[in-house]
Protein backbone atom coordinates (compact mmCIF):
# COMPACT_ATOMS: atom_id res chain seq x y z
CA UNK A 1 0.00 0.00 0.00
CA UNK A 2 1.44 3.36 -0.82
CA UNK A 3 0.44 6.68 -0.90
CA UNK A 4 0.00 7.68 -3.87
CA UNK A 5 -3.06 4.59 -4.39
CA UNK A 6 -4.56 6.24 -1.06
CA UNK A 7 -3.93 10.10 -3.10
CA UNK A 8 -5.66 8.69 -6.30
CA UNK A 9 -8.58 7.57 -4.72
CA UNK A 10 -8.83 10.45 -2.67
CA UNK A 11 -8.79 12.69 -5.72
CA UNK A 12 -11.20 10.27 -7.63
CA UNK A 13 -14.17 11.20 -4.75
CA UNK A 14 -14.15 7.31 -2.97
CA UNK A 15 -13.85 9.01 0.13
CA UNK A 16 -14.32 5.52 2.13
CA UNK A 17 -12.12 3.66 0.35
CA UNK A 18 -9.56 6.61 0.65
CA UNK A 19 -10.06 7.01 4.84
CA UNK A 20 -9.25 3.12 4.79
CA UNK A 21 -5.96 3.49 2.61
CA UNK A 22 -5.05 6.71 4.29
CA UNK A 23 -5.57 4.64 7.83
CA UNK A 24 -3.34 1.99 6.65
CA UNK A 25 -0.69 4.43 5.51
CA UNK A 26 -0.66 5.98 8.79
CA UNK A 27 -0.37 2.94 10.40
CA UNK A 28 2.51 1.55 8.10
CA UNK A 29 4.21 4.77 8.43
CA UNK A 30 3.75 6.63 10.93
CA UNK A 31 6.93 8.79 10.24
CA UNK A 32 6.36 8.92 7.21
CA UNK A 33 6.95 11.54 4.16
CA UNK A 34 3.18 12.04 4.05
CA UNK A 35 2.32 11.62 7.40
CA UNK A 36 0.84 15.98 7.13
CA UNK A 37 -1.23 15.19 3.96
CA UNK A 38 -2.58 12.49 4.67
CA UNK A 39 -4.05 13.77 8.00
CA UNK A 40 -5.60 16.62 5.94
CA UNK A 41 -6.86 14.57 3.33
CA UNK A 42 -8.70 12.34 5.96
CA UNK A 43 -9.58 15.51 7.49
CA UNK A 44 -11.58 16.29 4.02
CA UNK A 45 -12.77 12.61 3.76
CA UNK A 46 -14.54 12.86 6.70
CA UNK A 47 -15.58 16.93 6.59
CA UNK A 48 -17.18 15.67 3.12
CA UNK A 49 -19.14 12.76 5.13
CA UNK A 50 -20.25 15.82 7.49
CA UNK A 51 -18.48 13.83 10.60
CA UNK A 52 -17.23 17.41 11.96
CA UNK A 53 -15.90 15.51 15.14
CA UNK A 54 -13.49 13.24 13.13
CA UNK A 55 -12.71 15.77 10.38
CA UNK A 56 -12.33 18.08 13.49
CA UNK A 57 -9.68 15.73 14.93
CA UNK A 58 -7.13 14.73 11.55
CA UNK A 59 -7.44 19.15 10.47
CA UNK A 60 -5.99 19.32 14.13
CA UNK A 61 -3.04 16.79 13.86
CA UNK A 62 -2.57 18.40 10.41
CA UNK A 63 -2.11 21.82 11.53
CA UNK A 64 0.31 20.28 14.14
CA UNK A 65 3.00 20.19 11.15
CA UNK A 66 3.37 24.23 10.88
CA UNK A 67 5.55 23.96 8.23
CA UNK A 68 3.49 22.06 5.24
CA UNK A 69 1.15 22.54 2.34
CA UNK A 70 -1.27 21.31 4.26
CA UNK A 71 -1.49 23.18 7.47
CA UNK A 72 -3.16 26.49 6.43
CA UNK A 73 -5.33 24.62 4.77
CA UNK A 74 -6.56 22.40 7.53
CA UNK A 75 -6.68 25.73 9.74
CA UNK A 76 -9.29 27.26 7.06
CA UNK A 77 -11.36 24.03 7.39
CA UNK A 78 -10.63 24.05 11.09
CA UNK A 79 -12.42 27.27 11.21
CA UNK A 80 -15.18 26.20 9.01
CA UNK A 81 -16.46 23.67 11.65
CA UNK A 82 -16.47 25.56 14.45
CA UNK A 83 -18.46 28.25 12.26
CA UNK A 84 -20.98 25.52 11.41
CA UNK A 85 -21.01 24.37 15.25
CA UNK A 86 -21.40 28.04 15.99
CA UNK A 87 -18.30 28.53 18.10
CA UNK A 88 -17.54 31.65 16.52
CA UNK A 89 -15.10 33.14 18.60
CA UNK A 90 -12.82 29.99 18.16
CA UNK A 91 -13.49 30.35 14.35
CA UNK A 92 -12.89 34.16 14.45
CA UNK A 93 -9.35 33.07 16.68
CA UNK A 94 -8.46 30.91 13.84
CA UNK A 95 -9.35 33.46 10.80
CA UNK A 96 -7.78 36.02 12.80
CA UNK A 97 -4.75 34.40 12.68
CA UNK A 98 -4.34 33.02 9.03
CA UNK A 99 -5.22 37.04 8.00
CA UNK A 100 -1.90 38.27 9.69
CA UNK A 101 0.09 35.40 9.52
CA UNK A 102 -0.26 33.66 6.09
CA UNK A 103 1.88 34.31 3.24
CA UNK A 104 -0.82 33.92 0.55
CA UNK A 105 -2.86 36.27 -0.51
CA UNK A 106 -5.81 33.90 -1.00
CA UNK A 107 -5.78 32.69 2.30
CA UNK A 108 -5.87 36.15 3.82
CA UNK A 109 -8.78 37.43 1.59
CA UNK A 110 -10.57 34.27 2.19
CA UNK A 111 -9.72 34.13 5.94
CA UNK A 112 -10.88 38.10 6.40
CA UNK A 113 -14.44 37.03 4.78
CA UNK A 114 -14.86 34.42 7.22
CA UNK A 115 -13.90 37.06 9.73
CA UNK A 116 -16.42 39.35 8.28
CA UNK A 117 -19.03 36.43 9.05
CA UNK A 118 -17.58 35.48 12.64
CA UNK A 119 -18.12 39.24 13.93
CA UNK A 120 -21.58 39.62 12.13
CA UNK A 121 -22.51 36.67 14.35
CA UNK A 122 -20.39 37.75 17.98
CA UNK A 123 -22.51 41.06 17.18
CA UNK A 124 -19.19 42.87 16.93
CA UNK A 125 -20.39 45.18 14.60
CA UNK A 126 -17.40 47.62 14.75
CA UNK A 127 -14.82 44.94 13.33
CA UNK A 128 -17.80 43.76 10.14
CA UNK A 129 -17.53 47.00 9.73
CA UNK A 130 -14.35 47.44 9.25
CA UNK A 131 -13.32 44.08 7.66
CA UNK A 132 -16.51 44.58 5.27
CA UNK A 133 -15.28 48.35 4.09
CA UNK A 134 -11.66 47.12 3.42
CA UNK A 135 -13.15 43.76 1.75
CA UNK A 136 -15.19 46.11 -0.66
CA UNK A 137 -12.82 47.78 -1.01
CA UNK A 138 -10.18 45.33 -2.33
CA UNK A 139 -9.85 45.43 -6.24
CA UNK A 140 -9.78 41.83 -6.30
CA UNK A 141 -13.31 40.88 -4.30
CA UNK A 142 -15.77 39.17 -6.44
CA UNK A 143 -19.14 40.47 -6.49
CA UNK A 144 -20.65 38.28 -4.59
CA UNK A 145 -18.80 38.75 -2.01
CA UNK A 146 -19.42 42.28 -2.08
CA UNK A 147 -22.65 41.97 -1.91
CA UNK A 148 -23.25 40.05 1.26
Amino acid sequence: MSFSSAQNTFVAGKYTEAKNLLITYLDRFPQGAFVPTSYYYLGECYFVEKDYDNALTNYQTATEYDNTLYAENAKIQLGKIFFYNEDYRSAANIYEDLAKNTEYDYVAHNSEEQLMRCYKALNEYDKTLSISTAIYNRTTTPQEIKDE
